[in-house]
C-alpha cells in the first residue's frame, strides 16, 4: 500500500492530518523480479595448497565483494527499464514538450520545459530524467560554468541537483523511454514504487545477506556451492513494483511531462 500524504491540512484540535480521515492511496503489486549473478568455477580461485591457510577463503570473499557491486549495477539497469517502461504505456495525460535538436539546445530551452511542467504540478519537488545521449550531449553542455564549478554538489553519478528549482536532473540509460521521448519531468507523488526483501525459501546457502540501496530497494544475495557443476554461484535479486498514483477524468496519469 502506497499512501497519498500530499492532500489535507494539519488539524490542531485532533493533532493529525486530513481532518481525521484516512489518507488515500493505492495498492502497488510486486510485479517485477530482477535477478543477476555470477558462476565461479572451483578451479578459478587461483590459489594453491601451498598458498597458506585462509587465502582461498579471502579470495572468495573479495570476489563476492566485487561481484556485489556488479550485481547491484546490473539490477539497477533492469529496475530502471521496468519502471520507466511504464511511460510508454500511453497512460500519461500530458502532451510531450518538444525539445530542439541537441546541437541547438540552450539553457533557456530547459527553462521553458520546467516552466511548462510548473503549470501542471509543483516542480520544486520534482525531478527530470534524461536519456544518457540527451543528458551528456544536450543538457550538460548548456549549463553555465558556475552551476558546475560552484555548486555544493556538482555532477556526481549522473545527477545534477537543484537545477532551476527541480530537486535533481538524473541520467538514465538510452532507449528506456523509447525512441519517442528524450526524458520526462516527474512530480514526486506521480509514481508509487515499492520494494520488499525476497527471503530465501530454504536454508542451504553458503552465505546470505541483504543490502538496501539509497533509492530504497532491498536486494537479497545468496551464495551457494553447486557440487555437481563444481561452481560457486552468487546471485542477487530484487522484488519490486510501480504504479501511477494520480489520474485525470479520462484515467490518464498526471504529474508527468514527457520531453520529446
Amino acid at each position: 500500500q502506497v499512501y497519498d500524504l500530499s492532500a489535507g491540512q494539519f488539524v490542531k484540535d485532533t493533532n493529525d492530518w486530513c481532518d481525521g480521515e484516512t489518507p488515500g492511496g493505492l495498492v502497488v503489486p510486486l510485479e517485477y523480479h530482477s535477478i543477476a549473478g555470477i558462476a565461479l568455477p572451483d578451479t578459478g580461485i587461483q590459489t594453491s595448497i601451498s598458498a597458506g591457510y585462509g587465502e582461498t577463503d579471502a579470495n572468495v570473499a573479495q570476489i563476492v565483494k566485487n561481484a556485489t557491486v556488479g550485481i547491484i549495477n546490473a539490477l539497477e539497469k533492469d529496475i530502471t527499464k521496468n519502471i520507466y517502461g511504464k511511460f510508454l504505456s500511453g497512460d500519461i495525460s500530458l502532451s510531450a514538450h518538444s525539445l530542439p535538436a541537441l546541437s541547438t539546445m540552450t539553457y533557456a530551452k530547459w527553462g521553458e520545459a520546467v516552466a511548462k511542467a510548473a503549470t501542471e504540478f509543483d516542480t520544486t519537488d520534482a525531478v527530470m530524467v534524461l536519456d544518457s545521449a540527451t543528458f551528456y550531449g544536450g543538457f550538460l553542455p548548456t549549463l553555465p560554468s558556475n552551476i558546475i564549478y560552484n555548486a555544493e554538489d556538482p555532477v556526481q553519478g549522473g545527477i545534477v541537483r537543484n537545477f532551476m528549482g527541480l530537486k535533481a536532473v538524473v541520467c538514465i540509460p538510452n532507449n528506456v523511454l523509447g525512441s519517442s521521448f528524450k526524458g520526462a519531468i516527474i512530480a514526486r507523488d506521480a509514481l508509487g514504487i515499492v520494494s520488499r526483501y525476497n527471503a530465501p525459501a530454504i536454508n542451504g546457502y553458503w552465505d546470505t545477506f541483504k543490502i538496501t540501496t539509497e533509492d530504497g530497494f532491498t536486494v537479497g544475495f545468496r551464495a551457494f556451492e553447486n557440487l555437481c557443476q563444481g561452481e560457486m554461484k552468487f546471485r542477487g535479486d530484487a522484488l519490486y513494483g510501480s504504479k501511477f498514483l494520480h489520474s485525470d477524468e479520462n484515467g490518464k496519469a498526471t504529474g508527468i511531462l514527457p520531453l520529446a
